[in-house]
């Protein structure tokens, strides 16, 4: 999965990214790292505001950007300091930004459609005043932002009307968020975005909302529990499920339909949900212990609770 921070300059991407990397250690980041560009548009003295320049310049980029794509995607959830939606905005907007109408489309026709198939999953568009956004660059004496004054003038405005209201991009206003505070909501999303797609993956099937009644197959408990483990959930129980297929007379009450399977679900009444230890005991308890009960079905499928939600 590839997840993407955007926003202005300022806003606290890089604080967040370094919180992910302190606390999600399940997360790679891969940051825009642009020296080996910058050198060789020096090299080759190349100006970025000469048409003929920025699309020489604009290749390097994109280029640069399949590349780094492809290491990001090797991982379970690969976090980009901006990513290749970025470099898309950037070359088709910054002409505008100038005041200048260049032919970019079809001139980096090629390139442009190698960074497409290189977009992320979801994107989370962190946002701010343009008062707060000045305050944080004046509080950040360890970085220059020479292009600051012009990116939230010029850029930011295109920015958010090309990102804002997207299917696939998330807006998290920072105003009033502390850096901790932003970190902290950073990686709930991206904990959610993980957990979301993991569970279509193991074709779990939530109940209602949260993550509650996830319905999950037999053979797929293992895997869900080591993706717990890894996310540092516990799962606080479970509830059971009769899988009513193939003219099964169902166990319980009435139920969802199955999203990924023949059938659907019966709920088996219960007090309250089985709770255990810990995500190892609960692996033991489908392991050993369930096959082994008296009571054991070979229809009855858990549908766990997760104590600490993503």
């Amino acid at each position: 999965m590839i997840l993407s921070l955007q926003g202005c300059m300022a806003v606290g991407k890089t604080t967040a990214v370094r919180y992910l990397q302190a606390n999600a250690p399940y997360i790679n980041i891969s940051y825009e790292i642009n020296t080996d560009i910058v050198e060789e548009v020096k090299r080759r003295n190349l100006d970025k505001n000469v048409y003929e320049d920025y699309l020489e310049i604009q290749k390097l980029w994109l280029k640069k950007e399949v590349v780094r794509y492809e290491k990001a995607k090797t991982h379970l959830c690969s976090v980009m300091d901006f990513g290749a939606e970025e470099i898309e905005f950037y070359t088709l907007n910054y002409p505008e930004s100038i005041g200048v109408e260049w032919e970019v489309e079809n001139a980096l026709k090629k390139e442009l459609s190698e960074v497409r198939g290189c977009m992320p999953d979801r994107i989370l568009f962190l946002d701010a005043s343009d008062d707060v956004l000045r305050s944080h660059k004046q509080n950040d004496p360890t970085r220059s932002r020479n292009f600051f004054e012009h990116h939230l003038t010029h850029m930011l405005p295109l920015k958010r009307k090309w990102f804002i209201g997207r299917d696939n991009v998330d807006l998290l206003r920072v105003d009033e968020l502390s850096a901790a505070e932003v970190g902290v909501k950073v990686k709930e999303w991206c904990d959610r975005q993980i957990l979301t797609a993991k569970m279509k993956e193991l074709k779990i099937q939530p109940v209602g909302d949260g993550y509650i009644d996830m319905i999950c197959p037999p053979e797929n408990i293992n895997a869900f529990i080591d993706l717990c483990d890894l996310m540092g959930l516990r799962i606080g129980g479970f509830t059971w499920w009769c899988h009513v297929a193939d003219g099964h007379e169902p166990c319980g009450m009435g139920g969802p339909k199955s999203e990924y399977f023949d059938g659907w679900f019966s709920e088996i009444p219960m007090d309250k949900i089985i709770e255990l230890k810990d995500n190892e005991a609960c692996r033991a308890y489908f392991a050993k212990e369930w096959p082994e009960d008296p009571d054991y079905r070979a229809c009855y499928w858990p549908g766990f609770w997760l104590l600490d939600e993503a």
